[in-house]
């Protein structure tokens, strides 16, 4: 069975009101935002963007334990990559309320 979800390491950055990411995997390729959350949420999306712009051909992500904190770094973290196959399923499933409220924000 393929991989769906590749996880890339991500250095978060910053301070209270204007925090960064960087993907040592990824030169060039970074998110703010006000908020941790909100750094995280855009690092998503930057990343799903990087993919869309070198067509689905990004490297293998470094494993999480091999990258190193930059020194005046806050945190190393993962960030998702979902690969889409294209094919739809259909799928009856019960979730949690906290977990469906966050899949709809």
């Amino acid at each position: 069975m393929a991989v769906l979800c590749r996880r890339y390491p991500a250095v978060l950055d910053g301070e209270a009101g204007a925090y960064g990411v960087t993907f040592p995997d990824l030169p060039g390729v970074v998110a703010m935002g006000e908020t941790v959350e909100e750094t995280l949420s855009n690092a998503v999306d930057a990343l799903a963007d990087a993919a869309v712009e070198m067509n689905g051909a990004l490297p293998e992500p470094t494993p999480l334990e091999k990258v190193r904190l930059p020194e005046g770094a806050l945190a190393i973290t993962s960030v998702p990559l979902l690969k889409l196959t294209g094919k739809a399923r259909r799928a009856n499933l019960t979730l949690d309320e906290g977990v469906l409220a966050f899949i709809d924000a």
